[in-house]
C-alpha cells in the first residue's frame, strides 16, 4: 500500500476515542446538557403520547338516501349497526342532498353517504350500485376513522354489489 502507513487506521481509532471520551466528560459535567438531552425527549413523548391516546366519539355521517329500496334500507342497517357499536359514528337522516353537503361544508358533519335514487334497481339488474361519500378532509384523523367505519359497515356486501366513489 503505497503512501499508508500501516498502523494508520489504528491512529485514527486512538484519536477518534480520545475526542470520544472527551466530549462524554464535557456532557457529564454540564447538567443542563443531560437534561436536554435526556429528560426532554422522555418529556415530550410523555405528552404526545398522551395526546394521540384520545378516542374518537360521535362523529356526525349524513346520509341521504334517496332510493327506499331493499339494498338501500340494508346499507342503511349496516350503518346503525356500526353507530351502535363503538359509537364512532353518529348518524343524521336527511332527506335533502343540498343541505347535507351545506352541513358538511360548514363542518356540522364530517361525511355525507348519498345513496341514489336507481342504486336498488341497478343492483338488482347485475349493474353494481354506486354510494356518493364525501368527507371534510380538515382533520384527517377523524376523516380516516369515518371513512374506515363506513368501508367496515359495507365489507361484506361491497364486494358483491358496491362501488364507492
Amino acid at each position: 500500500m503505497q503512501g499508508y502507513p500501516e498502523n494508520g487506521g489504528d491512529e485514527q481509532m486512538i484519536r477518534f476515542l480520545a475526542i470520544f471520551e472527551r466530549d462524554l466528560r464535557r456532557f457529564i459535567r454540564n447538567p443542563i446538557v443531560i437534561v436536554a438531552s435526556v429528560v426532554m425527549p422522555i418529556l415530550y413523548l410523555i405528552i404526545l403520547g398522551s395526546s394521540f391516546q384520545g378516542e374518537l366519539k360521535n362523529l356526525s355521517l349524513a346520509v341521504v338516501d334517496m332510493d327506499s329500496g331493499p339494498y338501500a334500507k340494508r346499507i342503511v342497517e349496516l350503518l346503525h349497526a356500526v353507530e351502535a357499536g363503538p359509537k364512532t359514528v353518529r348518524m343524521y337522516h336527511l332527506s335533502d342532498q343540498g343541505s347535507a353537503m351545506q352541513g358538511l361544508r360548514d363542518g356540522i358533519f364530517k361525511a355525507v353517504l348519498i345513496i341514489p335514487s336507481d342504486f336498488s334497481r341497478d343492483v338488482i339488474h347485475g349493474k353494481g350500485g354506486t354510494l356518493g361519500f364525501f368527507m371534510d378532509n380538515a382533520e384527517s384523523i377523524s376523516a380516516n376513522s369515518i371513512r374506515l367505519s363506513i368501508l367496515s359497515a359495507l365489507s361484506d356486501i361491497k364486494n358483491e354489489f358496491i362501488s364507492v366513489r
